[in-house]
């Protein structure tokens, strides 16, 4: 960094113009001398050292050093026509020749952990999974989200491998069996971007691949279902809605009846349809329907149950949609932002559906937080590791004492509990809106 200096200095220095300066690294900018016949020579250091937040920055130093072979000092000035610096009237020379230093740096700052948390990062990320508490207590509860972070982690590693046909098998079954995965497409199409060579030909795989996997378990459950209908035992109102359907298609065989040969067949086929409709397709509305009105209201670490356990019933539908719509409105803009992170994104998201889906369990969120460790350089530029570690492990300890005293004892009320989920939910979000930030 050179800076230029008008010459100014002491003891009738200002009839010296055009003098020339330098400013060194750590120090105030200050005048210097005039050379004559300088020397120059050119020294690149190459140091590394961590920063305030421990992330390796690679530091090149280019020194250059000027040495003069004729000094003039501030205050003296060369008189035209000779070739040494002459002083001025009683003003001692002064021939000692002083090194100008001229220091660029140049800092680039590397985001990558260290080559030994590189070499051990499956390691922590498995180890952090099948250890975790959390994950321990899901598989203790014979829960099934075991089933679902399976298909999420497999869909992961097909994108980051470049294989299109196991990432979107991973995401169809991650969205066969609990829906809000659906969100997780934008990142998976970001991701075999990067290894592809064709600009649009991930989205056409990745989407066409999706809706085709999709579609083969839809059929596959249709299927089973069909071949358990001789079997399964229909409830009063499922055979009263056969029996309307087909008798509105008999009635209306009998009207078109006269134009239309192969009534008796006709009438078969609307039998068959009934049936199809009524038993081997009603599964999907019992589990994604389910998952999307939220009717059972027992008491989980969401924020679902408490609100609609008090909402008026003829608000409940705009609330519902509120509630359900309030994860899409994170999906375009975070893709927008994130497009160049989409490894990132796919955590980012996975996070926000942990926090606000219908019926989270902490086997949700024991996936977000060990996919985490996946970003060492995020998780060193966060400033409230501290506190959000802390708040996590006070939380557990709250939540079983809060619903004890409210189930068991009934000695508090539902207030009690859900001020931990709800506290719950703030460090979660508290969590991510600092992950973005890094």
């Amino acid at each position: 960094l050179a800076a230029k200096s008008g010459g100014s200095g002491g003891g009738g220095g200002g009839g010296g113009g055009g003098d020339s300066g330098a400013v060194r690294v750590g120090e105030s900018d200050r005048s210097t001398p005039e050379t004559s016949g300088e020397q120059d020579t050119t020294t690149a250091t190459p140091t590394t050292t961590l920063t305030t937040d421990n992330t390796p920055t690679t530091i090149t130093t280019t020194t250059t050093t000027t040495t003069p072979t004729t000094l003039t000092p501030t205050g003296l000035r060369q008189r035209k026509g000779t070739p040494s610096a002459t002083p001025l009237d009683d003003e001692p020379s002064n021939t000692t020749p002083i090194p100008t230093m001229i220091t660029t740096v140049t800092a680039t700052t590397a985001l990558t952990p260290p080559s030994g948390w590189t070499r051990r990062l499956p390691f922590i990320v498995w180890s952090a999974y099948l250890l975790n508490p959390w994950g321990v207590l899901s598989c203790v509860a014979l829960s099934t989200i075991g089933f679902n972070s399976l298909a999420v982690v497999l869909t992961l590693y097909g994108a980051v491998k470049g294989k299109p046909l196991l990432s979107t098998l991973g995401l169809a079954l991650a969205t066969y069996l609990s829906l809000y995965p659906i969100v997780l497409l934008p990142p998976v199409i970001l991701l075999l971007r990067t290894t592809a060579t064709h600009r649009y030909l991930p989205v056409i795989q990745t989407v066409l691949g999706y809706v085709a996997w999709l579609a083969v378990l839809m059929v596959l459950s249709f299927v089973y279902l069909e071949s358990a209908v001789a079997t399964l035992s229909l409830s009063a109102a499922q055979t009263k809605d056969i029996d309307a359907f087909v008798a509105f298609v008999s009635s209306l065989s009998v009207r078109i009846g006269p134009y239309i040969d192969g009534m008796p067949l006709l009438q078969q086929l609307a039998a068959h349809a009934a049936l199809f409709l009524s038993t081997s397709w009603v599964w999907v509305y019992d589990v994604y329907w389910f998952i999307l009105w939220a009717p059972d209201l027992t008491p989980n670490i969401g924020l679902f149950w408490y609100y609609f356990m008090e909402v008026f019933m003829h608000f409940r539908a705009f609330f519902t949609f509120v509630f359900q719509y309030h994860l899409l409105i994170y999906v375009v803009p975070a893709t927008f932002k994130f497009k160049d992170q989409p490894l990132f994104l796919f955590w980012l998201l996975t996070a926000l559906t942990a926090m606000l889906k219908s019926y989270p369990c902490v086997g949700d969120t024991t996936l977000y937080l060990c996919l985490l460790l996946l970003f060492p350089a995020v998780i060193h530029q966060n400033r409230w590791n501290i506190i959000v570690g802390n708040v996590f492990v006070f939380l557990n300890l709250l939540g079983p004492l809060t619903w004890h005293e409210w189930l068991d004892k009934e000695s508090g009320n539902a207030n009690f509990f859900y001020a931990m989920t709800l506290a719950f939910f703030v460090i979660q979000g508290w969590l991510v809106r600092d992950c973005m930030f890094s």
